[in-house]
């Protein structure tokens, strides 16, 4: 392995060649290199936004990223941070990420500021971005990006919530209020957690609600996503990527964003001649059966009352696409209730989907290339130096497994006392 990619330190010190060739190769990306101050020629960050994802993610992608780090796992170890957004059939969108040496303030407003200056944010109006509540990045979305809508996921806020208020049932109305899709749903679930803890319901209305609840959301996006997953499964694809070298792991992760671009590509073939995504279409099937306890009465100039087998009754406006619930404007995609008044009127639910889930769009998506690049004995030799950073060795042996969260404790009532089993005990400590 030596032989082949080099040493650690030897791989540093070609990143120079390698910012060369990547720019010579694949025409529109960005690639900075940003080297520790005070230091001659020492690593300290590298910024990747390859062209072909930039003009993909441009021509046929939402306005909306995930935004999120993890470790990575050599002798100098590090942090990458990474982008991701989410192309027309709901699945992720890499396009851009870098290596840091920590995952704070400092390094989290250099890369963001790079990401803004690459796609046109501006301040952020029009967009929604989604991340855990990591201080330094809050810090950062909140001063360079003002506009911006900013989305905590829901699952490492329900990790910060359960330390303090345990428990399935707490867990489950926490869900319900995040769910919610429109306020009068999001203050009845929240008045049931009052109910039944009103210390986990005061820790919750201290989160800013516009953060977490759909209910509270802003519609531009055309995104109801509660989760940061994208990110999540964009860091697992690299796992292998994260414990190699820094060049073995840059090139790692530009091999398996080439050969996606044009899987995805093939992909495509089986359904080019249909109007949306597979996973569009899943959704609509489910909305047409759940659309069969619906009841729809028509007002005159396309607004409608659709009154469910529960009673509940939603305004629906065909023209405005608007619907009482608020899915529709969440995502685009027509709910149960809109369709029972497209079937009503006979009018082609598919006419009705927003033009962000298109297969045209799709493909736009996917168009742009990720270029082949030579071994490294033929890049064009730069002369710049570049040195490993300086890293501490921590004691023991170095840990590759990830660090298990704080299980969902099982709780036991006897007598209104919480206890928890031994093996559970065992669990936690």
């Amino acid at each position: 392995m030596r032989i082949m990619n080099g040493t650690l330190e030897e791989q540093f010190q070609k990143l120079w060649d390698y910012r060369t060739e990547l720019l010579k190769r694949n025409p529109n990306s960005t690639v900075e290199i940003d080297i520790e101050p005070g230091a001659v020629g020492v690593f300290r960050r590298m910024y990747i936004c390859l062209g072909g994802l930039k003009h993909g993610f441009k021509l046929g992608c939402r306005k909306f990223i995930g935004l999120d780090g993890c470790h990575l796992k050599s002798a100098y170890k590090g942090q990458l941070l990474c982008a991701v957004g989410l192309d027309g059939n709901n699945c992720m969108f890499p396009i851009a990420y870098a290596v840091v040496e920590a995952e704070k303030l400092d390094s989290w407003r250099w890369f963001v500021a790079y990401l803004v200056q690459d796609f046109d944010i501006g301040l952020g109006d029009g967009w929604s971005f989604i991340s855990d509540r990591q201080k330094g990045l809050l810090n950062v979305v909140q001063e360079m990006l003002p506009m911006a809508e900013h989305r905590y996921c829901v699952r490492h806020l329900h990790n910060n919530f359960k330390g303090k208020y345990g428990g399935r049932s707490l867990k489950d109305k926490l869900w319900a209020c995040a769910r919610a899709s429109n306020i009068e749903a999001f203050q009845v679930a929240m008045t049931n957690i009052k109910e039944e803890n009103e210390g986990a319901w005061k820790w919750l209305t201290e989160v800013p609600f516009h953060h977490w609840t759909r209910s509270h959301f802003k519609t531009e996006s055309r995104c109801d996503l509660l989760l940061n997953n994208m990110c999540e499964s964009f860091n697992r694809c690299i796992l292998g990527a994260r414990e190699q070298g820094v060049l073995l792991m840059l090139e790692m992760i530009r091999e398996y964003l080439m050969r996606r671009l044009q899987t995805k590509r093939d992909e495509m073939v089986s359904w080019e001649d249909k109007k949306f995504t597979p996973k569009i279409y899943k959704i609509i099937e489910k909305n047409k059966k759940l659309s069969g306890s619906c009841y729809s009465t028509y007002a005159g100039y396309d607004e409608f009352e659709v009154t469910t087998f529960t009673g509940s009754k939603y305004a629906v406006h065909l023209g405005n696409r608007t619907c009482g619930c608020m899915r529709w404007d969440l995502c685009g995609i027509p709910c149960q209730h809109v369709i029972s008044c497209l079937n009503r009127m006979g009018y082609s639910v598919e006419d009705y989907v927003d033009k962000v889930y298109t297969t045209a769009n799709y493909k736009k998506a996917y168009s742009g290339i990720i270029y082949p690049m030579n071994g490294h004995n033929l890049w064009e030799k730069s002369g710049l130096v570049m040195k490993p950073p300086t890293v501490e060795r921590q004691p023991g042996r170095p840990k590759k497994r990830r660090r298990p969260e704080m299980p969902d404790l099982v709780e036991k009532e006897i007598e209104g006392v919480k206890t928890l089993s031994k093996k559970t005990q065992l669990t936690v400590r």
